[in-house]
């Protein structure tokens, strides 16, 4: 039989050829989008493992400086007023023994060594402090400005720290030690008692290193903003302020980059002079 007499003949093979073809390629396209399903939930699954991971980072990081700011807080607190309160002690220790007549009073407590190891402790905490920022500083490499900040603040205080122990030593009771004082015959040496300009020199001198002290606190408050900021927005999509002072002249640390460019150039200047 002629097939152009008789088209059927030739067109329903073709047809259930194409119609098999469209089935596969019906299967075939469901097996891709299946993989390409899987592949994105894959993706996504691990997209969504590696935030939790970053979320979970940022909690335990901040953990960690919220106890070391605090213990460095505590330390910086505790040394700065114990050395602005130490010319007001020896100024009323010689006004009982001279202008109220009263002799032979018991010295008073405070001694060099107690200076220098509170000093030194609080010294330690902060470095406690940033060097936690510097173990994750590939986490949050803005933070560098924190660390370079402060370690440069603690040198001032260093520094603002030595000035007033070299100059407070002479009037500061020295204990004697226990296998000597029967043979002095006394248990402490008295102090030098100041003039009032060497008075006046202390009170300053001690003023010094407590603003220095503060200024040190400053940074250590902005960093806990920061902190807070950077490692917490995420959780509760909120923003602490940053810190203000009244006096324009004060440094505020922050993450912003034209801030990170200020403090640079502030830092270099400062080390230059130095």
């Amino acid at each position: 039989m002629n097939p152009i007499s008789n088209p059927s003949a030739w067109l329903d093979p073709c047809i259930s050829i194409i119609g098999v073809l469209i089935q596969l390629i019906a299967i075939i396209i469901g097996i891709v989008i299946i993989f390409v399903q899987i592949k994105r939930n894959h993706q996504n699954s691990i997209e969504l493992q590696k935030n939790n991971f970053q979320e979970e980072l940022r909690l335990k990081i901040f953990n960690k400086i919220v106890e070391k700011i605090e213990a460095a807080t505590i330390g910086v607190i505790s040394s700065s007023t114990k050395v602005q309160g130490i010319p007001n002690t020896i100024d009323f220790f010689w006004k009982r023994q001279n202008e109220y007549n009263l002799k032979n009073i018991e010295p008073f407590k405070e001694r060099a060594e107690t200076l220098s190891k509170l000093h030194y402790e609080a010294k330690d905490l902060v470095f406690n402090l940033t060097s936690i920022i510097e173990s994750h500083e590939i986490a949050f490499p803005s933070f560098r400005i924190f660390m370079d900040m402060i370690h440069y603040q603690i040198r001032v205080c260093d520094g603002a720290f030595d000035k007033f122990f070299r100059e407070v030593l002479l009037y500061l009771p020295v204990d004697v030690p226990e296998k000597k004082q029967n043979k002095l015959g006394i248990e402490v040496i008295n102090p030098y008692q100041p003039t009032p300009e060497k008075l006046t020199n202390l009170k300053r001198l001690a003023n010094k290193y407590l603003n220095e002290c503060i200024a040190l606190q400053s940074y250590i408050i902005d960093l806990s903003i920061e902190s807070q900021n950077s490692l917490l927005y995420n959780i509760f999509e909120y923003r602490v302020p940053i810190r203000k002072p009244k006096d324009p002249r004060l440094l505020v640390i922050t993450t912003d980059p034209k801030k990170i460019k200020e403090l640079r150039k502030y830092l270099k200047e400062k080390n230059i002079k130095e």
